[in-house]
């Protein structure tokens, strides 16, 4: 008899523990389960909101602002007078655009290059003149440099085409086709006459190579030695004086 008290009273404890744990594990539940529900509720409407505010903006037409005339006179021009006044201004504004570029392209003034050495704007030069970029660096050039071009561009607009030259006690002497510059002394001969010899020769080069095969053949080269067709000038009185060839002060 007392052993099934005992039996029944374990039964009826176990029961009750298991009533009382199943009401806490239904109780736990439902809160956990409650509290996942309203976060997933209040996740979805904030989704839904965004989503909704995408669309309204997606489906929000678009609105283009027109131009506004800067006055009443506009206005009341007909449509016809306004795209020709349109016309004109877009005319204008090439115009504009094209003067304004040709302008950043063309120097305003072209001037002409001055000698570095005070002698003012260079002369011209001919056409057929061989070279024609000598005045292209005048800094480079010397005083007698510069001369001595000089004095060949005024020769050879003169019809004198002379090219090349040197500068000799203050005068020019230019480089003439078949023309020599003779330097010359007295010598007396033998029975008393006076002849005069060459002691130096500058000039064209061709010419002066025919002078100095005389001078190799025969010694010396006097004026009865000089053949035809060279053109002689006595270096003491032949060459130029630039200054005044030129007018320069």
């Amino acid at each position: 008899m007392i052993q099934e008290l005992i039996v029944n009273k374990w039964i009826l404890g176990g029961l009750c523990f298991l009533v009382i744990f199943s009401g806490i594990c239904y109780l736990f539940h439902e809160h956990t389960i409650a509290s996942f529900s309203r976060q997933l509720t209040e996740t979805d409407v904030r989704s839904q909101l965004i989503l909704s505010k995408n669309d309204q903006i997606k489906r929000q037409p678009r609105v283009l602002t027109p131009e506004i005339p800067n006055s009443e006179e506009s206005l009341l021009l007909p449509a016809e007078n306004k795209t020709e006044d349109t016309d004109m201004f877009m005319k204008d504004v090439v115009q504009d655009d094209i003067d304004v570029s040709t302008e950043q392209r063309l120097p305003k003034s072209i001037e002409k290059p001055v000698s570095f050495n005070g002698f003012g704007p260079f002369p011209e030069i001919p056409a057929d003149y061989p070279a024609q970029n000598i005045w292209d660096h005048p800094e480079s050039l010397t005083v007698a440099h510069e001369l001595l071009l000089r004095v060949q561009i005024k020769l050879w607009k003169q019809g004198i085409h002379a090219l090349g030259g040197a500068m000799k006690d203050g005068k020019i002497y230019v480089n003439i086709p078949g023309t020599v510059y003779v330097e010359w002394k007295d010598r007396v001969k033998s029975d008393g006459t006076v002849e005069r010899y060459a002691t130096g020769l500058s000039g064209d080069s061709e010419a002066g190579k025919v002078l100095r095969d005389i001078i190799i053949s025969k010694g010396v080269l006097t004026e009865s030695d000089l053949p035809p067709g060279i053109k002689i000038i006595d270096s003491s009185d032949g060459g130029i004086d630039p200054y005044q060839f030129l007018d320069l002060n």
